[in-house]
């Protein structure tokens, strides 16, 4: 799978302002791989975690923040992730 210009021109966004293309590449793949294309003005992502799992965020173009939570909602880090600058992304592991 390439990500280049050409996918990320083909998804339609949505009125949220964001839209998630799915990487999975059989049924059988229990990972949760997608991209997320978020546009500039999109509500922000609601707070959310996976059980037992490793996340990993990079950032293509543009810039956002990451938020971290610990596992009773209190905020623990914030992380800013910009294209072309030194932090490109961040990989973490949620614990239930």
């Amino acid at each position: 799978m390439v990500i280049d210009k050409v996918l990320m021109d083909s998804l339609k966004v949505s009125p949220r302002l964001r839209m998630n293309y799915n990487l999975l590449t059989t049924v059988n793949d229990n990972s949760q791989r997608m991209l997320n294309a978020i546009e500039p003005g999109s509500i922000v992502v609601p707070i959310h975690s996976q059980k037992q799992s490793t996340e990993t965020v990079f950032i293509i173009c543009g810039k956002g923040i990451l938020y971290l939570y610990d596992e009773n909602g209190k905020e623990i880090d914030a992380v800013l992730l910009e294209a072309n600058v030194l932090c490109l992304g961040i990989s973490f592991h949620v614990r239930s």
